[in-house]
């Protein structure tokens, strides 16, 4: 469920994170969520972004091709200067911590089924950035529960993300109209009612 701005504040203390506007990442560091290419975006775009901060929370992929990536998204930033800027921390058990203290929530990747952070993040009110694919479109309605962007395109992301990191306005409408989409579709009552249902069928 989605945070006020005292329970934001609180949130941001207790998980020691920095003041100002946050987008977060949520999910396993490996290739095919796209880590890197966000974090090469971020950094190649700090202008773009300006007071922005990207957190990335999550653990490291456990595919031998991928054990040294959160060590490279590190290097990354320190090379850039900008180790303020994009901030990493491990998977917490309190997930919903994490999305209760952000702003904005981003999900780049190359192929997803459906994706269980993208719900998480609606049902807390987060206006949602996300790739395009199998499983996002049938949650997020492009400009209305979220913003929608082609993968790998630099030009799309940067659009999108600037129609909400402009407007706190549309950020918070499009976080709740996201919200309501969830606990009309996806609630655990809803899902529920919907296997009775299906039992009831066979």
């Amino acid at each position: 469920y989605p945070a006020d701005a005292n329970q934001r504040a609180e949130l941001r203390q207790r998980l020691d994170l920095p003041e100002g506007p946050l987008a977060i990442y949520i999910g396993v560091l490996d290739s095919r969520k796209n880590v890197k290419w966000l974090v090469e975006t971020w950094l190649n775009n700090s202008a773009a972004f300006g007071s922005w901060r990207l957190l990335l929370v999550g653990p490291t992929s456990r595919d031998a091709c991928d054990a040294d990536l959160r060590e490279q998204l590190q290097s990354l930033a320190r090379d850039q200067g900008a180790g303020d800027r994009v901030l990493l921390r491990d998977f917490n058990p309190r997930v919903e911590d994490y999305y209760r203290a952000a702003d904005l929530f981003v999900l780049p990747s190359q192929n997803e089924g459906m994706p269980n952070v993208v719900v998480e993040a609606m049902s807390c009110g987060l206006p949602c950035v996300v790739t395009a694919i199998s499983g996002t479109t049938d949650l997020i309605a492009h400009g209305s529960s979220g913003m929608l962007f082609e993968v790998n395109s630099e030009i799309s992301f940067l659009d999108a993300m600037t129609q909400l990191m402009e407007s706190e306005e549309s950020r918070c409408l499009i976080g709740r109209r996201a919200r309501e989409f969830i606990v009309e579709r996806y609630s655990t009552e809803k899902i529920v009612q919907r296997y009775l249902q299906l039992y009831r069928d066979m």
